[in-house]
This record gives structure tokens, sequence and C-alpha cells, in this order.
């Protein structure tokens, strides 16, 4: 007479078992004859079942590890943005209580601050207008048509030019605020 074996339940401990034993070790260890197991287990796809099980569970650990992570990150941040806030204060009152040496010194102080805070929030913390980046490319061939003459700057100079919009006469090509 042969027993009756729940199955489902079986295939169920199979998949999930995290030790992932062979199936004749798992008949073995369920007092079920090898052979017996390995064609159920072949027939109903029992270790693709397991490596679609272990897949999702890895993914989702992954995921749930990202978000402690990025949890925590946020934490660490506020906690630090927390504390510029408090020297910020503290430099303001500084300021009006003239602690600093100049008004310089405690603009300068608080900028500062005001920079790393901006940097833990991953903003930018320098910024160039186009028009001074023109003007620092202008005197940058300027002071290279001086160190080695016109004539060998005159084509990249004109490239130059022409890349930052302007023609020769050094007049825009078009204007830089349209509404203006």
């Amino acid at each position: 007479m042969s027993k009756q074996r729940d199955w489902l339940s079986l295939q169920q401990l199979f998949i999930t078992d995290p030790e992932r034993p062979t199936p004749g070790k798992f008949a073995g260890k369920h007092g079920i004859p090898p052979k017996t197991l390995q064609n159920r287990a072949s027939r109903e796809g029992w270790l693709e079942k397991r490596r679609e099980h272990w897949e999702r569970v890895g993914k989702k650990t992954g995921e749930k590890l990202a978000e402690l992570q990025a949890t925590i990150h946020a934490r660490d941040i506020a906690s630090q943005l927390e504390y510029l806030a408090r020297i910020k204060m503290r430099a303001f009152d500084a300021a009006l209580t003239g602690e600093y040496p100049d008004p310089g010194s405690a603009v300068l102080a608080i900028e500062r601050i005001t920079k790393l805070e901006r940097l833990l929030l991953g903003e930018a913390t320098e910024t160039i207008s186009l028009s001074d980046m023109r003007s620092a490319i202008r005197k940058l061939m300027e002071a290279l048509r001086r160190m080695l003459g016109d004539e060998v700057l005159a084509s990249l100079g004109d490239a130059f030019e022409e890349a930052l919009g302007e023609r020769p006469d050094g007049s825009p090509d078009k204007p830089e605020n349209p509404r203006a």
C-alpha cells in the first residue's frame, strides 16, 4: 500500500528550504524514496520554482536593504543639516553682537555654512554666468595672442569667438536675453 503524502506541502518545503538541498537529500530527510521524489520534482519543476523563489527573495531583500540604507542616509543628512542650522544661527548671533572682526568675515562664515548645506542636499555650489565665461575665454585668448602672436591664433580665436556666439568685432550674433 502506498503512503499518502501531502505533495503540495513537501513542494513548498523543498522550494523554501534555505539550505537548498538536492532532491535526494530532501527525500532522505522526509522519509521518501529518492527516486519517487526526484521523479515528482522533475515532473512538476520544483528546482525551477525554487530558483525563481530565491530570485524573488533576493530581489525583495535588496529592495528592503536599499530602502533601509536610504532611510539611514536621509536621517544622517537631516541630522547634519540640523547641526549646520544651529551653527548658522550662532554665526548670525555672532554677527549681530560684533564678535567677528569685520562684517565681511561674518558674511563669509555664513556663506560657507550655506555652501555646506547645499553640498549635503546635492545642489550646485558654484555657478558661472555665460557672460563671465565669455569674458574669461576672451582674456585667455588675448593672453595667448600676446604669447604666441596673432597669426598663430587667428583661426583658433575665430573658432572660439564663433563658439561664443560673437562676431569678430565682439558684438553678439544674437542677444543673450531676447526679451530685453
